[in-house]
């Protein structure tokens, strides 16, 4: 995971309001872990409480943490002095696939992580996913990056649902509320689990079109059909029914036919040889 050689804040955190509750030494500790040498681009990276507290020049880090905490600003794991910087991702979203991609490596684990450090995991990964997607819906929809931006971002999703399961897809949920339709859709199209968390049927329409039918309306198209099969299947048979019957009443009328022609022509033939006589 590469440190940081320079950083990014946006100039809206003057105005934000998570800030606005907090005092000075709390947005200066809150700042000193955007600009700390051990930070990382994806806003998650150790930081000893030790480390943090000569940065910010306070006698006691730990009450102003807990503050940064409760606003949202960070998440701290303070068994393994973890720290997340909450929205950093968000914030600061990838300008191409590439850059997509390295950040995508950076969040990748080769083994499961477990409690606060998962949990922080989930929420970068989220950010990156969505933040990446939402950035590039202003890319021409021929750019070469889309393939591979929307590669990176399918295989870190389907990678760390397989580790962490649906708790992946709560994040998505939380960070896909303000994003826009066309970044949803996406994101759908990209990851079918989320799909599948907390809904029956899809309908929502991709930039780049998949079958997103809605499950309802296959099987009412399957029953259809079925009906169908049924209904001609009853046609079919009781024309040939039908047809049986019509031909058994004919050769029932050629043999009564045949009787009466027979007999008349005996008695004609009876008559003639009686007045031969």
């Amino acid at each position: 995971m590469g440190q940081k050689a320079f950083t990014q804040i946006n100039s809206s955190i003057l105005n934000s309001k998570k800030l606005k509750q907090c005092s000075h030494e709390e947005k200066w500790a809150y700042l000193c872990a955007h600009l700390s040498p051990l930070g990382s681009y994806t806003g998650q990276f150790e930081y000893p409480l030790v480390m943090w507290q000569r940065d910010a020049q306070v006698t006691d880090i730990e009450p102003i943490i807990e503050q940064l905490e409760q606003v949202g600003l960070v998440q701290f794991d303070s068994e393994e002095e973890f720290v997340r910087i909450t929205g950093f991702l968000r914030q600061r979203p990838p300008e191409n696939a590439s850059r997509a991609f390295s950040l995508a490596m950076d969040l990748s684990y080769t083994s499961p992580l477990e409690g606060m450090r998962a949990d922080m995991l989930l929420g970068g990964v989220a950010e990156l996913a969505v933040g990446a997607i939402q950035r590039a819906q202003n890319w021409k929809q021929d750019s070469s990056d889309w393939p591979k931006l929307r590669g990176t971002v399918q295989s870190l999703l389907n990678t760390t649902w397989q580790q962490y399961g649906d708790a992946l897809c709560e994040h998505l949920t939380c960070e896909l509320d303000t994003a826009s339709v066309a970044t949803k859709a996406e994101i759908g199209s990209l990851f079918a689990p989320f799909l599948a968390f907390g809904r029956d049927t899809v309908s929502t329409p991709s930039a780049h079109p998949i079958d997103t039918r809605d499950v309802d309306e296959t099987i009412l198209k399957r029953d259809e059909n079925e009906t169908k099969t049924k209904t001609n299947t009853g046609l079919i048979s009781d024309f040939a029914q039908s047809r049986a019957s019509n031909q058994d009443q004919r050769s029932e009328w050629q043999r009564k036919e045949k009787t009466v022609s027979t007999a008349a022509l005996d008695s004609a033939l009876s008559k003639s040889a009686r007045a031969s006589n």
